[in-house]
């Protein structure tokens, strides 16, 4: 036999495909576009891999790169890596340009891509072995196709085929004859609605094998043509998207709505490109009959060695049998092994999600907005970031949270509000807000109910709930934090006071601008140890008409794009959220929804909204023209040393406005400094009840309450003016002092102990220490 030509048949068209694994024209290097090759969405690069990670098996690293060179393609490219990353995509046509090159490598190259194609679909190449051609050297057809058939029933294990002699009439044309093999695909692994089209390249391969080894075969042409399966491979084409009815087998062009083909009347042409949705496919090879002194000599002199072959061949096949066994009963292990594991994932998967549910019921009554204020108005949005579902039920959980309060101290009403991050994902999110939740709630629910806990003033009840936050956290030994904006706010006043612990900045909408109320943040997440000392009340007064937002950083770390690289771009303008809300004018949905047109949400989100008399203008204080020019007049006294005719001039203003509340504040100075310390205490602390933002007037006070022996009104302002100025050294020299005096040495020696990491050199901070000393030293005596 001097030929044999292996092809496909096509009942529809003769006309060779554009994408067909014949391998028509090779394309030069020049010619070929990679970076336009893997823009498009057409075939996994796990083909490519596969096919060139077999030729560096089988030729050697060195050979592979040469190759590679040779096409213009380096390992180190971009190209190359898109090509190598079995999770991208490329087209048909790089596909069939790489194949076509990486086949004239090999000594046998349709043997070549047959193993690609084996390789590509089920990531094994002893398939190799099924290439059993040459144990029949000299066979008639119908045993050949017999043969065929056996072995493509274990071909693949992608998909099963059966091959049967479609055709039994010879067609003899030029002293040729030709038979037909159909390849019929009788059963398909789970999960697969269609045959793989490796199972075709292999089914091709094992019939060009039966004849490519057989005795006297010099030459033999292969023609493999691949088809792309719908619908997998035809969501869209050369810039059409194309549906496919899964009832009718109708294939549609989307746009038109026409009916390009049927996929029941198998396979079908589409701009030059053929595919393929039937379940079989048909080759036919033409040979050469043997001549007749061909058959005498087998039937002659060779018989006996013919016979020894056969025997031995037989022996194989018995081995190669029972290693078939072997194999499948390994495989049926296997397979149920891994039935097992999926079943224990499963059952991992279906507990985890009941933990997640569970955790989420615990949460969800912790994240709560209490605030019945009628002139404060809040409002919270919550996203977090893992989504679930267990036994129908969908749920979120994460680690942000917010808690809005109303509660009573001193006399005076306050709205308390939290909102916080912790510190991890999922689960481990959640279980810090689940510990922030619990203990920030029981500590307002115990205000509520204990006279004591009311009596405290705001910036010792917000440090007190700090430091019981602080003990919890700081007991999970560093494996948990999590980062607060956590505050009062006066109801009648407008003051805020509130701690920022390393939680993105608080924003102020006023008047239709945002702005950040921090420029810098000095406290740490709450868990971290040693931050105690570094605690800082911050107070801020609100005008009517403010708007208050605290978020988490959920609301900054938005992907806005990935890079060259394929690596994520995150978001690093921290004004970028100014932006939104004053492009929704604080409506927290509109924020959330300009926040996703900008980016991709990446983490949990939370959006606090703290409105102060929304109703209401925002107006600046102001003071009229009689007023100012007064108030001038007594300063200019002030600074000619007359402080008693500026005092007579304020008391006198006062007896005519006696409800203009900013002449307190001079007059109560002017009476410390004439050291009228009983007058001085009455005024300043009438002014601080309706201003209780005025930081300097609270220290006056604490001098005033100190010197008229007043300890305990001494040391609460001494805490307030502390608490808000911890850095201030002249501050805690005198609560400490007020401390001394009172005999309560332990928290004399710690306020003490903060001057001295203030100033050390300082005159009246070595003072305070040796009178601290002295007085230590005779309790003990």
């Amino acid at each position: 036999m001097e030929q044999v030509i292996l092809r496909r048949m096509s009942t529809q068209t003769t006309r060779a495909p554009s994408n067909s694994y014949a391998f028509s024209t090779p394309i030069s290097t020049e010619e070929f576009d990679f970076h336009h090759a893997i823009t498009k969405k057409e075939r996994s690069s796990r083909y490519l891999r596969t096919a060139i990670d077999y030729f560096t098996r089988v030729k050697g690293a060195e050979a592979c790169d040469a190759f590679l060179n040779r096409i213009g393609l380096s390992r180190e490219s971009s190209v190359f890596k898109h090509i190598y990353d079995d999770e991208n995509w490329n087209s048909y046509a790089l596909e069939v340009y790489l194949y076509d090159r990486l086949k004239d490598e090999f000594e046998d190259p349709y043997k070549a891509i047959w193993e690609f194609g084996v390789a590509s679909g089920s990531g094994h190449l002893d398939q190799k072995d099924t290439l059993f051609a040459f144990k029949i050297k000299v066979a008639p057809v119908p045993i050949i196709v017999k043969k065929a058939s056996e072995h493509t029933e274990r071909m693949s294990l992608i998909s099963q085929c059966h091959a049967s002699w479609l055709d039994r009439n010879q067609i003899e044309s030029r002293g040729k004859k030709g038979v037909a093999l159909h390849f019929n695909y009788t059963r398909l692994p789970e999960g697969f609605d269609y045959p793989h089209w490796t199972s075709i390249v292999a089914g091709y391969g094992i019939v060009y094998g039966l004849f490519a080894f057989r005795k006297g075969l010099k030459e033999t042409e292969l023609k493999i043509t691949h088809w792309p399966n719908l619908p997998s491979d035809l969501p869209s084409y050369n810039g059409k998207v194309y549906a496919f009815d899964k009832q009718t087998k109708n294939i549609i062009e989307s746009e038109s709505g026409k009916v390009i083909a049927n996929a029941k009347d198998g396979p079908f042409e589409l701009d030059g490109t053929m595919f393929n949705h039937h379940y079989e496919a048909i080759c036919q090879f033409e040979y050469r009959p043997e001549p007749v002194w061909t058959r005498i000599a087998r039937n002659t002199y060779q018989r006996p060695r013919i016979k020894r072959e056969q025997a031995l061949r037989e022996m194989r096949d018995e081995i190669i049998r029972d290693l078939s066994v072997e194999h499948q009963a390994q495989l049926a292990r296997y397979e149920k092994e891994l039935s097992e594991k999926m079943a224990e994932i499963q059952a991992l998967k279906i507990q985890q999600d009941g933990d997640y549910f569970l955790t989420s019921l615990l949460t969800k009554p912790l994240i709560v907005n209490r605030n019945e204020s009628e002139t404060v108005q809040s409002e919270f949005i919550v996203r977090q970031k893992k989504r679930f579902e267990f036994r129908n039920r969908k749920s979120e959980l994460g680690g942000d949270i917010c808690v809005v309060n109303n509660i009573q101290l001193q006399g005076r009403r306050y709205t308390a509000f939290v909102n916080g991050d912790a510190m991890g994902k999922s689960m481990q999110g959640a279980g810090g807000a689940l510990v922030l939740g619990v203990v920030y709630n029981a500590f307002v629910t115990r205000t509520m109910f204990s006279g004591h806990q009311q009596n405290k003033a705001p910036e010792v009840w917000l440090r007190d709930c700090y430091y019981e936050l602080q003990n919890v956290f700081i007991s999970f030994d560093g494996s948990m934090f999590i980062s607060v904006v956590m505050g009062l706010l006066d109801e009648i006043s407008g003051v805020m006071y509130y701690i920022n612990a390393e939680h993105p900045s608080t924003v102020l909408y006023r008047n239709g601008h945002a702005s950040f109320l921090e420029e810098e943040l000095l406290l740490r997440k709450i868990g971290t140890p040693g931050e105690e000392d570094h605690i800082l009340i911050r107070i801020f007064q609100l005008h009517p008409g403010d708007v208050i937002i605290a978020g988490s950083d959920g609301r900054d770390d938005l992907e806005i794009g990935r890079d060259e690289n394929d690596i994520r771009i995150i978001n690093e303008d921290e004004e970028a959220f100014l932006r939104r809300v004053e492009e929704s004018h604080c409506d927290l949905e509109l924020i959330v929804d300009r926040l996703k047109e900008h980016g991709q949400l990446t983490d949990d989100l939370s959006l606090l909204k703290i409105a102060y008399r929304s109703d209401e203008k925002s107006v600046l204080p102001n003071i009229d023209g009689e007023m100012k020019d007064s108030i001038r007049q007594a300063s200019a006294l002030i600074r000619e040393g007359d402080s008693e005719r500026a005092l007579t001039h304020l008391q006198e203003l006062h007896a005519r406005h006696p409800d203009r509340i900013e002449v307190l504040r001079y007059l109560g100075r002017v009476q410390f400094k004439l050291k009228k310390y009983e007058d001085a205490l009455r005024v300043l602390q009438r002014y601080f009840e309706s201003q209780p933002g005025d930081t300097e007037i609270a220290h006056l006070i604490s001098l005033a309450a100190k010197i008229l022996k007043k300890y305990d009104v001494a040391i609460e302002y001494g805490e307030k003016v502390v608490l808000r100025n911890p850095g201030e050294v002249n501050y805690v020299i005198s609560l400490a002092d007020a401390y001394r005096v009172t005999g309560n040495m332990e928290m004399a020696r710690e306020s003490y102990r903060r001057a001295a990491e203030l100033e050390a050199d300082n005159p009246q901070v070595q003072r305070l220490g040796e009178l601290i000393a002295a007085a230590s030293q005779a309790v003990v005596n």
